[in-house]
């Protein structure tokens, strides 16, 4: 695999590919390892042995170094392929290997559950996914703009920045009042009477309000306020930062807004919930989402593993359906539309054969 194409095709998913594997690069390979996972099969077989007791410890240590054995495969071939990559190609790995990131790719097209994409909207998510162009896309914005990826994500007209926030933001209401009590989504905080803060940049109007509130999921009683914040990690303002420092410099301007005032008006807790576009957290949003999931699955009495990958399955479909809606949305003029706003009765009144 030479070619920065040919990598993001073959290549596993956790490690940034699409994990449609080259069969006669590995076939060799494969091959050794099911005669040593089948060795003990034959010999009982090749014996006319009555009884098979196969060792089931023997055979699972035998995975478990198959597996490490391909990891180690793995990873040496991504550092070899990644010294000849550029510097964008590289960011776009790091992105894409986040936990999280390659979600909706590993999801079964389940229509009851929300996961169906219909065939532009696949490509449309892999080309992105690899910072290859799009087909059929307008050169211009219609806010004027040079239409790009970076600006589909980042542009305010039609509102769909705002939803985006409001679907996530929507979610997390819902799975919180599962397990928590009094959750509130846009809270109003109280208004200030002199309270002065050390953060320039703390929000001090009296209309200010947080995405959601909960009482009870940090430490029982006490009420815990959440604000979400998506960005694209790709954008140029990231360039010179690492993904983590991207989510920090996230959580840390967040904190600086609210913290202060939460924790001395509010008497409650703080916690910012930083998402990539392309489906990564940060620190502390992965804190929430892992002890959401813990508590969802005590409740409903199912596995934590399987209640986080459901969790991660919802929120990643929910940030990738909002990519495809900022990327073909139409951002039209509004003095394009047909009027519809007149008055319903006297219309029909006017219009219907009957009522003359």
């Amino acid at each position: 695999m030479e070619t920065w194409n040919e990598f993001c095709y073959h290549y596993q998913q956790d490690l940034g590919g699409l994990g449609i594997p080259i069969f006669s690069e590995i076939s060799e390979k494969e091959y050794q390892n099911s005669s040593r996972l089948t060795e003990e099969h034959v010999s009982l077989i090749s014996r006319q042995e009555r009884s098979y007791q196969i060792q089931n410890e023997g055979l699972n240590d035998i995975k478990k170094k198959i597996k490490l054995e391909r990891q180690k495969y793995h990873q040496e071939q991504l550092v070899n392929i990644r010294s000849k990559l550029t510097s964008e190609q590289c960011r776009l790995n790091d992105i894409n290997t986040e936990q999280g990131a390659s979600t909706w790719l590993t999801t079964l097209p389940l229509e009851d559950e929300g996961y169906m994409l219909n065939k532009q909207e696949f490509w449309d998510l892999v080309n992105i996914r690899y910072g290859w162009s799009l087909s059929r896309t307008s050169t211009t914005c219609a806010c004027g703009s040079f239409f790009n990826i970076q600006h589909a994500l980042s542009c305010k007209k039609g509102g769909f920045i705002t939803l985006r926030h409001n679907r996530l933001r929507n979610i997390t209401a819902s799975l919180l009042k599962e397990v928590c009590h009094d959750v509130r989504i846009e809270p109003t905080l109280q208004r200030l009477t002199g309270e002065q803060f050390e953060q320039r940049t703390a929000i001090t109007s009296d209309e200010a309000r947080l995405d959601v509130a909960a009482r009870g999921f940090w430490t029982a009683g006490q009420i815990v306020f959440f604000d979400i914040r998506v960005f694209y990690s790709n954008a140029t303002r990231y360039a010179n930062q690492s993904l983590q420092q991207c989510y920090a410099s996230n959580e840390t301007e967040k904190k600086r807004k609210y913290n202060s005032r939460v924790l001395n008006v509010e008497q409650g807790c703080f916690t910012p919930l930083v998402f990539s576009a392309n489906g990564g957290m940060g620190r502390e949003c992965k804190k929430f989402y892992a002890r959401l999931a813990e508590m969802i699955a005590g409740k409903r009495k199912e596995e934590y593993c399987i209640t986080m990958s459901w969790l991660r399955r919802k929120l990643s479909f929910s940030l990738m359906k909002s990519i495809l809606l900022c990327v073909r949305g139409s951002r039209g003029n509004k003095s394009n539309d047909v009027n519809v706003t007149e008055n319903i009765e006297m219309s029909e009144y006017q219009s219907s054969i009957n009522e003359h």
